[in-house]
């Protein structure tokens, strides 16, 4: 009998170890990078059309005024390596094809340790595109952005055609760009 309940044990530890496990990694791997209409996987293609952030500048913006051609909207923290590197490069692709696209950083700032690095970093980066300020968390909860960098591309029609995760090279940006001028 002493001997059933240590293998019953045992096999409850085993199964607890491995019901962690997939917990463990389910939570870590990325959702699907799939092309999907905003109604379709977020629920928000009126709210994010709609969405209104202070600028840098003091300016409110919203998020319609830039849909005039396709729209990169890129969420980024000042303390993120990663958005440290791709955010100019970003800015640089913009700035080399403008007229073909619109680019506008969003700074996650209920997740900044501080708000002068912002400016400062938009300053020292010589970042060319609109940089707005996500000081309420609108935009995050519109978004549904739990990680930086998070990109998305919207087209013409407010609708979402691609998700970032990580940095966004210029060959995926134009083949997705590529994507939305053909359809």
């Amino acid at each position: 009998m002493h001997y059933i309940r240590k293998r019953i044990t045992f096999l409850g530890l085993c199964v607890l170890i491995l019901v962690t496990g997939m917990y463990y990694q389910a939570s870590q791997t990325e959702p699907s990078s799939r092309s999907v209409p905003a109604a379709a996987e977020m629920s928000t293609e009126d709210q994010a059309t709609t969405l209104e952030l202070p600028g840098l500048d003091g300016d409110r913006y919203s998020l319609q005024s830039f849909l005039d051609k396709p729209l990169l909207l890129t969420f980024f923290t000042t303390w993120c390596s990663v958005c440290q590197e791709e955010l100019p490069e970003l800015s640089d692709m913009y700035e080399a094809n403008e007229g073909a696209w619109n680019a506008v950083a969003v700074n996650a700032s209920t997740q900044e340790h501080n708000k002068d690095a912002v400016r400062k970093f938009v300053q020292e980066s010589e970042i060319a595109m609109p940089v707005l300020v996500d000081i309420g968390g609108e935009g995050l909860d519109t978004f549904q952005v739990n990680a930086v960098p998070l990109s998305f591309l919207i087209d013409k029609d407010g609708r979402i055609r691609k998700k970032f995760y990580g940095p966004v090279s210029a060959e995926q940006l134009k083949k997705e760009l590529a994507k939305i001028a053909g359809s």
